[in-house]
């Protein structure tokens, strides 16, 4: 930690000094702040940076640890209220037990937060975020957008790890790929994606936190709001008197890191598939949004429309998935030993 604190001395974006005193007036009786921000307009980032080259930079540090989403209302509420940025770039990481960190960089209109003070989760590739930055400048319709994930250092001997591999390169290229044909990509992962300001604000934002500013008692809200990002990206596309599209760059790549034991596997799924079954039944009941509250060309309206229809099959299929699992075992149980189905 000394050597983290010297290194952001070093390069500008922290005061180890002045964050001591704020530490000695807490403990004097001195109410805590909710959050320390740190703002240097001009970081070299190398110390023989051309001055063309130097960034601002912020950096924050929540006072108390309470969750990703607290963490994301900060930045989106508070950080981007005071910079007006064009595009925001979230990723989700490790969080310490006690205070919270984020670094953000604020480049070109671009809000990166890398939050790498502890161990991030994801890794982009060394273009990935200008790829993601690309999109928005060559498409000024695009609300949102994710790249392609990958498995951090793939082992094809580990069966959970390889399982996990083959699972995200398969979803990639049939789900969302396909997805974002119609202009509508179900799941910007929270891990790395990225959305213009203003396509956020309002609606989608309220319902973003709803889950988390709301005292939520009912089984359906519960277990949707395990996918608030599933939410957002909804929101954005159904935002009324907007035509906002979301979409997958298969040439934006970034690594992340995946359970390497079957119950940490186990007690990610259950929270990834419940959120996104009750997250598609919400999509499905509050499409016909999508369809007359927005400014979507009739084009566009018809290729939502066909979604649509995908993704009610989709609904079926997963209703009986179980089902059709344990009817599959039992016939070729019953056919090894030759008993009655």
């Amino acid at each position: 930690m000394h050597l983290r604190q010297e290194f952001g001395d070093e390069i500008g974006f922290y005061n180890s000094e002045l964050m001591s005193q704020v530490e000695r007036d807490i403990d004097e009786g001195g109410a805590p702040p909710g959050l320390h921000v740190f703002e240097n307009p001009a970081v070299a980032m190398d110390m023989h940076a051309h001055p063309d080259f130097l960034i601002p930079l912020v950096f924050a540090i929540k006072e108390r640890n309470a969750g990703k989403l607290s963490s994301h209302a900060w930045f989106f509420e508070s950080l981007c209220e005071k910079v007006q940025p064009e595009v925001v770039i979230v990723r989700t990481v490790h969080r310490c037990a006690t205070r919270s960190m984020s670094l953000l960089t604020c480049t070109r209109g671009l809000i990166v937060v890398p939050a790498q003070m502890i161990d991030a989760g994801t890794q982009p590739k060394n273009d990935a975020l200008a790829k993601l930055w690309e999109a928005f400048e060559e498409f000024p319709k695009l609300g949102g957008c994710c790249g392609e994930l990958k498995v951090f250092q793939p082992r094809c001997t580990a069966f959970v790890n390889s399982a996990q591999q083959f699972e995200y390169k398969m979803s990639h290229i049939m789900d969302k790929a396909m997805e974002s044909v119609f202009g509508y990509v179900s799941v910007l992962p929270g891990a790395f994606s990225a959305y213009r300001y203003k396509a956020i604000l309002g609606t989608p934002m309220d319902k973003y936190f709803y889950g988390e500013r709301n005292e939520v008692t009912s089984a359906f809200l519960s277990n949707m709001y395990l996918a608030e990002d599933r939410i957002l990206g909804f929101e954005v596309l159904a935002k009324a008197d907007c035509d906002w599209q979301l979409a997958y760059l298969h040439n934006a790549v970034a690594d992340t890191d995946v359970p390497d034991t079957i119950m940490g596997l186990v007690k990610q799924r259950r929270r990834w598939l419940n959120g996104a079954f009750f997250t598609l039944l919400y999509t499905i009941i509050h499409y016909p949004r999508m369809l007359i509250s927005t400014s979507h060309s009739v084009l566009r309206k018809f290729l939502l429309l066909t979604q649509l229809l995908y993704m009610l099959t989709n609904l079926a299929i997963n209703w009986f998935t179980v089902a059709n699992m344990y009817l599959s075992v039992r016939a070729h149980d019953c056919e090894r030993s030759g008993a009655v189905f």
